[in-house]
């Protein structure tokens, strides 16, 4: 935290305390409200732990006694931009601000190595994409949603690189029609219709 000390309340989620006090590292797969997933990866900071810095997500990491955090060390801003670039590889987003943002935190790991010129350049670099599915980036928050609203009609399946968010037939009561929930909260755009329509039930295509 640019050793400086902030008193924040223990037990609380490291990445929530430093929103508050303006320090946060990005985030793509956190929403209040529901449990942190910690799928995204942008939120990794260092902790020193045992006299050491180590790589943490500050979504999955709650406030103690004596947290030592620090946001913009080369460790962290690296792992933040790796991040981005796996995620950027299931551009392109519906949501154009989501993907700039995420082309953002890449060009921050050159910020001071290279010139504005050259920065503009690397901010709005093409990416290099792989077949997946294009817009979801597997965040969770539209499973999350639907599921605390006990509707349960959309689910993670599959896993690694055939990992895919599916639509259940059989979910819980309530018109899946009505309830715009996972298209709010999603963070691409990916769902601009109803999952029904954007999501397939079964395992595979």
């Amino acid at each position: 935290m640019n050793s400086k000390f902030y008193g924040v309340a223990d037990g609380s989620m490291l990445l929530a305390a430093l929103q508050k006090i303006d320090l946060a590292p990005p985030a793509l797969c956190q929403h209040s409200g529901l449990s942190s997933r910690g799928s995204c990866g942008l939120c990794a900071v260092n902790v020193k732990t045992a006299g050491r810095w180590c790589l943490k997500l500050a979504c999955l990491l709650q406030v103690t006694e004596g947290l030592e955090v620090r946001t913009h060390m080369t460790q962290a801003v690296n792992a933040r931009a790796l991040a981005a670039r796996l995620l950027l590889r299931h551009a392109p987003f519906r949501n154009e601000q989501c993907e700039q943002w995420l082309r953002d935190v890449v060009a921050m790991q050159y910020r001071g190595k290279m010139t504005i010129s050259e920065k503009r350049v690397k901010s709005g670099a093409t990416i290099d994409t792989v077949a997946l599915p294009a817009g979801c980036v597997l965040c969770g928050l539209c499973v999350s949603v639907c599921r605390s609203l006990g509707h349960n009609r959309l689910i993670l399946l599959g896993r690694g690189t055939h990992s895919r968010i599916g639509f259940s037939e059989e979910g819980g009561v309530g018109d899946c029609a009505s309830c715009r929930a996972c298209q709010q909260i999603c963070p691409t755009g990916h769902i601009h219709d109803l999952p029904e329509k954007v999501f397939f039930p079964g395992l595979y295509d």
